[in-house]
C-alpha cells in the first residue's frame, strides 16, 4: 500500500506447503517445497509455481485442483514434482493448488498471465522434467510434442509448457519442448510471456543438436565443440493442436568456453527471463560465450565483447539482452543484442569468473535487467549508480558476487548513450543476487 507505513506495509504473508518428504532416511536432505515464480492477476490474486516433495502429506488446495493434479505421483520420496497454487487476494485461502507430476521428476520454473487478465485466468507454465508421459506426466493430446526427446540419451529433461485452466479445473495444454540432449545434459525452460490472444513464448537452455526450428533467427546448435548450451525461445498457441501449436522456435547463442585444468568446466549461454513489447521478444541471460551473436540491425551493441572473458580468461561469463523479431526471416529477426558486464575475476589465476543477467522488464521502449556480478572492475556503472563498489566479501575462494539493476535505452545510436542507468545492490555477505533462486536443470535420475 503506497498510504501505509512501517508493518502497514506488509498487506499479507504466508506459508505454501506441507511436510515434504517425510522419509525418515532422508531426514536432512532438504527436500520440501519451493516457489520459483509468481504472476498476479488484475484482481490481486498470486499465482505461484515451483516444485514440492510432499505426498503423505496433502499440498494445500490439491483437492480444488481437476483431476490431473489432485495427487502426487513422485517415484520416490527424494524426487520432486512442480505444482502451480492460485492464491486470493487476501492471501488468507488457496484457491487451488494443482500438482504436475511426474514420477522422474518435474519442475515448475515460472508462471504467466494474459496480460490484463483480472478473473478465471488460465496459467501459463514453463519448467522442465525427465518424466515420460508414461511416468505420469500430464502431457495432453494437442501437445506439439507427446513424449519425452531424450530417452535415448539417459532420460535427461526436456522443457514444456503447460497451460492451467480457469480455477486448475483442466490441463489445457501440456506439451514437451525438447531434443536428446548431449548425453550428460538436455533442456530447461526457465521463463514464460504471454500475449494478449493467449500465445505463449518460453526461454531457457538446451545442449540439444535437434530441437524442432520454425522461421528461426538461428537454426542450429553452436555449442556441441564444448558441450556447452545455446539459448532457445520458442512460441506456442495451445488453441491449435500437434506441430501446428508450435509457431515459432530458434537458437541463440554461441560455442561457449572450456578450460580443462586445474578442473574441466565448460559454460555456455542461458535465456533465463523474457519480456513481450510491440510485437518482439526481448531475452536476457547469461553468455560463457564470445562469439554469441551480438550484431543487431537497429542499433549497435552497448557492448560488442565479452569483457570478462577477455580480461579474466575463460571460462568467464557476461550477461546479455537481444531483442528478436518473429516477424522477420533469419538474421534480420535479431533486432538489437549485446553483451552487458565488466572485467570479471580471476580465481587463483586459473579461472574466471564474471557476470550474468537474470531477469528483464521492457517499459516505453526501455529495458530494465537484474542479475549478478562478479566484476569490480570496468563494470558498467551509470553516474547517478546508488551504490558504485561492490561490497560482498566474497564465495568460493573470495569471489566478490553482488547484484545489480541496469536500465538501457537501445534505440540510441552511439553506445555510450545506452546506458540510462546501472548500479551494484548488495551488502557485505558472502554474495547477493537478483533474483538468486532460478531452478537448476533437472537432469539427474532420482535416488
Amino acid at each position: 500500500r503506497s498510504d501505509a507505513v512501517g508493518r502497514q506495509l506488509l498487506v499479507y504473508a504466508t506459508y505454501l506447503g506441507a511436510q515434504g518428504d517425510t522419509q525418515v532416511s532422508d531426514k536432512g536432505d532438504g527436500n520440501g517445497d519451493l516457489g520459483f515464480g509468481i504472476a498476479v492477476d488484475g484482481n490481486g490474486e498470486a499465482f505461484v509455481v515451483g516444485q514440492t516433495y510432499s505426498a503423505t502429506t496433502t499440498f494445500p488446495g490439491s483437492g480444488s485442483c481437476g483431476a490431473f493434479g489432485q495427487t502426487n505421483d513422485q517415484g520416490a520420496s527424494s524426487t520432486n514434482v512442480g505444482f502451480v497454487s492460485e492464491l486470493n487476494a487476501a492471501g488468507n485461502n488457496v484457491i487451488y493448488s494443482c500438482y504436475i507430476d511426474g514420477s522422474s521428476n518435474a519442475t515448475a520454473a515460472r508462471v504467466a498471465l494474459v496480460p490484463g487478465c483480472a478473473t478465471n485466468c488460465k496459467a501459463y507454465i514453463t519448467g522442465s522434467t525427465q518424466s515420460t508421459a508414461a511416468q505420469g506426466f500430464p502431457v495432453t493430446g494437442n501437445a506439439f510434442q507427446s513424449d519425452l526427446g531424450t530417452k535415448a540419451k539417459g532420460f535427461k529433461s526436456n522443457a514444456f509448457l503447460m497451460v492451467a485452466g480457469a480455477n486448475g479445473a483442466s490441463d489445457d495444454y501440456c506439451t514437451y519442448y525438447g531434443g536428446s540432449g548431449d548425453g550428460s545434459n538436455a533442456d530447461a525452460g526457465l521463463d514464460v510471456a504471454v500475449t494478449a490472444g493467449g500465445q505463449a513464448f518460453i526461454a531457457g537452455a538446451t545442449f540439444s543438436a535437434d530441437l524442432t526450428t520454425v522461421n528461426p533467427e538461428q537454426s542450429a546448435y553452436h555449442g556441441g565443440t564444448n558441450k556447452t548450451s545455446n539459448a532457445f525461445v520458442a512460441e506456442f498457441d495451445p488453441t491449435l493442436s500437434g506441430v501446428n501449436s508450435l509457431l515459432y522456435a530458434t537458437y541463440l547463442g554461441g560455442g561457449g568456453q572450456k578450460i580443462t585444468f586445474p578442473t574441466t568446466v565448460a559454460v555456455g549461454d542461458i535465456a533465463s527471463g523474457i519480456a513481450l513489447a510491440a510485437g518482439k521478444v526481448w531475452i536476457a541471460g547469461t553468455t560463457g560465450s564470445t562469439d554469441f551473436p551480438v550484431p543487431g540491425t537497429s542499433a549497435p551493441a552497448f557492448q560488442s565483447t565479452n569483457h570478462a572473458a577477455a580480461s579474466s580468461g575463460a571460462p568467464a561469463t557476461a550477461g546479455f539482452v537481444s531483442e528478436l523479431d518473429p516477424s522477420l526471416s533469419g538474421s534480420a529477426q535479431l533486432v538489437y543484442s549485446t553483451y552487458f558486464g565488466g572485467n570479471g575475476f580471476k580465481i587463483g589465476g586459473l579461472i574466471g569468473t564474471g557476470d550474468g543477467a537474470i531477469d528483464i522488464a521492457v517499459n516505453a521502449g526501455k529495458v530494465f535487467i537484474a542479475g549478478g556480478t562478479s566484476s569490480t572492475a570496468g563494470f558498467p556503472l551509470s553516474t547517478n549508480a546508488c551504490q558504485k563498489t561492490d561490497k560482498s566479501s566474497g564465495i568460493f575462494g573470495s569471489v566478490p558476487v553482488t547484484a545489480f539493476v541496469a536500465e538501457l535505452d537501445p534505440t540510441q545510436q552511439t553506445p555510450t548513450n545506452q546506458l540510462i542507468f546501472s548500479t551494484y545492490l548488495g551488502g557485505t555477505g558472502m554474495g547477493d543476487l537478483a533474483r538468486q533462486h532460478r531452478p537448476r536443470y533437472v537432469n539427474r535420475r532420482p535416488n
